[in-house]
């Protein structure tokens, strides 16, 4: 017969019920309800897990994806998913000795998790990510020997920008991070010591050597420093390093001018050979150059032998025969001077004649002096700053303190006008003298 429940329940005296019936549904729980004292069969909820809480009481616990069961600092047992509203705590952690080292847990590109602890000795380790995988190694196999400062270029890579010299700072350079010397130690605008350019003893007709000095760069922003003799092939194209190539363009041909640049990429230091008087084509990776002088070629396309000292550079051969009985006449003549240097200004080293009974002067053809140079047997004071010749052969080389124009010109003038042949203009080049961008 059915229970006859007689609430609260008297443990005392059981009541005595009819048999639950059976079932094979292993997911089935006989319930008690202790309020009325009667045993229920019920279905369990799917997925959960059975739990009692702090009460006391039974319950059915489920959570969501990726969730895990976790007893709370509350004392709770129940399903969190490690987020900010939900978060997952974990053990605290033993104190690390030399004989509990800590171990990192690193999960490589295919989902597999590997252990990494590091030995007992000084060495220190770094994990990161190569853009493919996970690795972990010492720093002293991942970063170069010596300090430096991990950056990230503007390939987007990581790269080491190795420690300056004692006082520099780290500061941008262009578009690249880099230790800079302090201002004080940094050289002048125009500055240029050394560097002195000679024909190669071996090879005098294709290849130069740079001697060792240091400049200021053209735009004012960096110093460059030759520490080595560097030998550079005239007759290849520019290679990085010295006993290679050293054209930035084209290939030595018959009376040409080329101009000698030291360049650097903010680390090496080089050199280039340019017909462009004013920058060269600079190699890739290279932005700073500084021009330190110049040199032609003969009919042959063979660099002319010279000697510089200091701004001065002289023939070591005959001199160049630029004017050989030139006709002239009053108001002016622009005369080109076989030898010199294109693309630049400077001072030629010459030796002058006219043998017919005249007065005459050079003068700057980019100068603002009157169109007429008709100067006097005297030096007037017509142009001061004209070199005057007198009635007759000015004899040996002399510099004249006028200088070329840009296609190697300067102006003469005279008094009378003088015939082509033995009584005209005689013009042999020695040389020059080349200020290389010190003062302007």
């Amino acid at each position: 017969m059915p229970c006859q429940p007689a609430p609260p329940c008297e443990p005392t005296f059981p009541l005595f019920c009819e048999p639950l019936p059976a079932t094979t549904d292993g997911r089935r729980l006989v319930v008690e309800d202790s309020a009325s004292c009667q045993k229920t069969i019920a279905t369990t909820p799917f997925p959960s897990i059975l739990k009692s809480t702090n009460a006391g009481t039974i319950e059915w616990e489920g959570g969501s994806t990726g969730s895990v069961l976790s007893y709370t600092t509350a004392g709770n047992i129940e399903f969190v998913d490690g987020s900010s509203t939900d978060p997952l705590k974990l053990p605290n952690a033993a104190s690390h000795t030399l004989d509990n080292v800590p171990k990192t847990l690193v999960m490589l590109a295919d989902g597999t998790v590997k252990v990494w602890e590091p030995s007992l000795t000084a060495d220190k380790f770094i994990a990161y990510w190569d853009g493919g995988d996970w690795r972990v190694n010492t720093l002293n196999s991942i970063l170069p020997s010596g300090q430096g400062v991990l950056i990230r270029d503007t390939a987007n890579t990581l790269q080491i920008v190795p420690n300056g010299v004692s006082g520099s700072s780290f500061q941008m350079v262009g578009t690249s991070p880099q230790f800079v010397a302090a201002a004080p130690n940094q050289l002048p605008q125009g500055y240029l010591f050394g560097l002195t350019i000679e024909n190669n003893g071996g090879s005098p007709f294709d290849t130069l050597d740079i001697n060792i000095g240091r400049c200021r760069s053209s735009d004012n922003t960096s110093d460059l420093v030759l520490s080595a003799l560097m030998t550079k092939y005239a007759n290849t194209a520019w290679n990085q390093g010295t006993n290679e190539g050293g054209l930035d363009a084209g290939s030595l041909g018959a009376n040409q001018t080329w101009h000698i640049y030291v360049i650097s990429n903010n680390s090496a230091v080089d050199v280039i050979f340019s017909q462009n008087g004013i920058s060269p084509t600079l190699p890739s990776g290279f932005g700073l150059y500084r021009r330190i002088g110049s040199f032609t070629t003969n009919a042959s396309a063979q660099i002319r032998q010279f000697s510089q000292v200091g701004n001065r550079f002289y023939y070591t051969e005959r001199p160049i025969v630029s004017q050989s009985g030139v006709a002239l006449g009053t108001g002016g003549n622009l005369i080109t001077l076989n030898g010199i240097p294109a693309d630049v200004r400077v001072k030629p080293i010459i030796s002058s004649q006219i043998t017919a009974a005249v007065a005459w002067a050079f003068y700057e053809s980019i100068s603002t002096y009157p169109s007429t140079q008709i100067p006097g047997a005297n030096n007037t004071t017509a142009n001061t700053y004209l070199r005057q010749g007198q009635a007759a052969a000015m004899v040996g080389a002399y510099s004249l303190e006028v200088y070329t124009n840009s296609v190697r010109q300067i102006g003469i003038d005279v008094s009378a006008a003088v015939t082509a042949g033995a009584s005209g203009l005689y013009v042999d080049v020695y040389g020059w003298y080349d200020d290389r961008g010190q003062y302007y």
